[in-house]
């Protein structure tokens, strides 16, 4: 198999986006259309990332292949749940890895390089919880964790602080991109 093309990745991604704000794609086609860029590729978890484009190719990879399967269980949860199950599982597991992701290409950016704070949620399960990282040196990188010790990790460098505010992309994170 050969290695991926991060570079290249990178420049689909940024069309993808830019695609999304002309509101050529809705947020179920601007994700449907990042899990085709990933087709065809033997991607595993990562011990380490050695560069930025590395680490954001993983953290959209588990990203988008966990928003995509949370879609498949909306789908199937009425109709097949012990399938749906399956999925939910699956996108379980797909943002633990992201987080996992976050952590170690966080851990390679400069502070002065990252912005983070808590964001404003329409979903009372994330309100006061989630919170957006801006690497703010890469373009259209804005990334979202819940995860503990990231967040400890963000304040200890004195990233993170207890601000509340809307996010960068408020539109997109509190519109579902499933039929609830």
């Amino acid at each position: 198999m050969k290695p991926i093309d991060f570079l290249a990745h990178k420049k689909k991604r940024l069309d993808l986006i830019h695609a999304l704000e002309a509101q050529e794609l809705d947020k179920t086609s601007f994700i449907l259309s990042n899990v085709d860029l990933y087709e065809g590729l033997d991607i595993t978890e990562p011990t380490r990332v050695s560069s930025v484009e590395e680490g954001v190719f993983y953290y959209q990879y588990y990203n988008t292949m966990a928003k995509y399967n949370q879609m498949k269980y909306r789908e199937m949860k009425e109709t097949m749940p012990q399938a749906a199950t399956e999925f939910q599982k699956l996108s379980d597991e797909q943002y633990a890895i992201k987080e996992r992701v976050s952590y170690l290409l966080l851990y390679i950016i400069d502070a002065e390089d990252i912005r983070a704070y808590y964001v404003k949620s329409a979903s009372s399960k994330l309100k006061s919880k989630l919170v957006e990282i801006v690497l703010i040196r890469e373009e259209k990188v804005i990334m979202h964790t819940l995860d503990q010790r990231i967040i400890a990790s963000l304040k200890s460098r004195s990233i993170l602080n207890n601000s509340v505010r809307p996010s960068i992309i408020d539109t997109y994170i509190n519109k579902p991109y499933y039929e609830v």
